[in-house]
């Protein structure tokens, strides 16, 4: 198959995988569901392997469809905004950035204006959830807590994270056993409490009650109006810290070794798009950190 035959099967192919069904994908494309199918079938006579399997409930990608449907999405993404920039002359673009909650309010929206004046002609689109799974389809760019497993992604560690007890000033004394009558804060990362608490042989402290938060951000208010002693990161409670509205008690003795917590991922489809270029030079030189 010559390369304008496969490219136009690869078109076909792009909207049956949408679609899900020949026939939506014949009428977006004004043909008949059988030019659909028979395009299809040339195009897995060339590759040698299947892209649908076709069953009694309708069609289906196969591992190696899926994987091909979701690198040609995001080609096609890259295609549309090359065409409309010439078009127009003007670089432009939505850039979604997809973040873990806690870091989009904790950092990133404090800091946007400063990406927006050196890159005025993106519109910036934030989407926050704790995963990057959706990553490869739906996002330009990714700051996520923990390391991304998925394929196709250029995954790089970003920020370093050190975990400790913090309470607003005077709340316990300088030691561990200060916990005592006191609540612990809970919220979602990788070091909790019980671990900690054993850790530092502190199993046995009666402490009060117990308070779980969706998130990080929600913990870190919590410690500052002083409901009780937080188990979290330096990093995100750093401007908290700086102002003295959070101490860390104990000191750095009961600190948990830094570890890498934030990872910036990103499509590898998508490394030369303007605006993930633009986000990941800015988003190293914010954070003081070199890539690796």
């Amino acid at each position: 198959m010559d390369f304008r035959s496969r490219l136009a099967g690869l078109q076909v192919f792009e909207v049956a995988a949408r679609h899900g069904n020949f026939s939506a994908a014949a009428d977006e494309l004004n043909v008949t569901p059988s030019a659909v199918s028979h395009r299809i079938a040339n195009l897995e006579s060339d590759f040698g392997f299947r892209l649908f399997r076709r069953g009694r409930q309708g069609l289906a990608l196969t591992e190696r469809g899926a994987a091909l449907a979701e690198r040609l999405g995001a080609a096609l993404e890259l295609i549309g905004v090359a065409v409309e920039e010439a078009r127009t002359g003007v670089a432009h673009g939505t850039l979604t950035i997809h973040c873990a909650p806690s870091f989009a309010s904790k950092w990133l929206v404090r800091r946007l204006n400063d990406f927006i004046s050196i890159a005025p002609e993106f519109r910036i689109s934030i989407e926050s959830a704790y995963s990057a799974s959706p990553l490869r389809t739906d996002y330009d760019v990714a700051v996520v807590y923990g390391m991304p497993t998925e394929s196709g992604l250029t995954v790089v560690p970003l920020i370093e994270e050190t975990v400790q007890p913090l309470c607003r000033p005077g709340l316990v004394g300088d030691e561990p056993s200060g916990l005592a009558g006191h609540a612990l804060i809970h919220a979602r990362n990788r070091l909790q409490w019980p671990a900690w608490l054993q850790r530092h042989g502190l199993e046995d402290v009666a402490v009060g009650h117990q308070l779980w938060m969706e998130n990080s951000a929600i913990a870190i208010d919590a410690a500052v109006r002083g409901l009780g002693v937080v188990l979290e990161s330096d990093f995100l409670a750093a401007e908290e810290l700086e102002e003295g509205r959070l101490i860390a008690p104990f000191g750095p003795s009961f600190a948990a070794p830094p570890r890498a917590a934030y990872f910036l991922a990103y499509p590898e489809v998508r490394a030369q798009a303007p605006g993930v270029r633009a986000f990941v030079k800015w988003i190293f030189e914010a954070t003081g950190e070199n890539p690796a």
